[in-house]
């Protein structure tokens, strides 16, 4: 039986950019979002517009005993998609299947999880990557075929050995 998810997303988020250059790509989310939209992964979540905190939310305070209780019996899962292959800035070369073994394997010790994206620098990859993630929390199948796209663009596409500049030398070549 899948677990309820709650799926935060604020449509501005995409709006974002860090200049020409920049690694961080916040259109991914744009993009993940709209895949999560086409294939009605959100009809499986409770779906959350945040608001803006004001400076009177963020100056509230709670006692240390809810703060303890908030800190217990949880995992934060922060799924970076700069560990998938071809990554332009990752080196741990796993495929889109094997980042969602990780995420199954987390979520199979049956505790309150709150997954985060992060990381990730070719935003197709990563929009593909996520959507396939939320389609395994909240275990609903999806189709190989992206929609609206031909059959040349799968979800998953086959794994490809990225080139890693990291070497065991390299640690130390960089400070040379």
């Amino acid at each position: 039986m899948a677990k309820t998810v709650a799926y935060f997303y604020d449509p501005d988020v995409g709006n974002f950019h860090y200049g020409a250059g920049h690694p961080m790509k916040p259109h991914r989310l744009a993009l993940t979002h709209s895949l999560v939209l086409h294939y009605g992964l959100y009809k499986k979540m409770i779906v959350f517009k945040p608001y803006q905190a004001s400076q009177h939310d963020m100056c509230r305070f709670h006692s240390e005993d809810y703060i303890d209780f908030l800190c217990l019996g949880f995992c934060v899962l922060q799924c970076g998609a700069d560990s998938l292959g071809c990554d332009r800035l990752g080196c741990f070369n796993l495929s889109i299947r094997g980042h969602g073994e990780c995420v199954e394997y987390v979520k199979s010790f049956n505790i309150p999880l709150l997954v985060l994206g992060g990381g990730g620098y070719t935003v197709r990859n990563v929009a593909r990557c996520w959507t396939y993630e939320t389609s395994l929390l909240v275990e609903e199948a999806i189709s190989e075929e992206l929609p609206y796209s031909g059959k040349d663009y799968p979800v998953i596409p086959p794994h490809q050995e990225g080139h890693s500049h990291k070497t065991p030398e390299w640690p130390r070549a960089k400070g040379s």
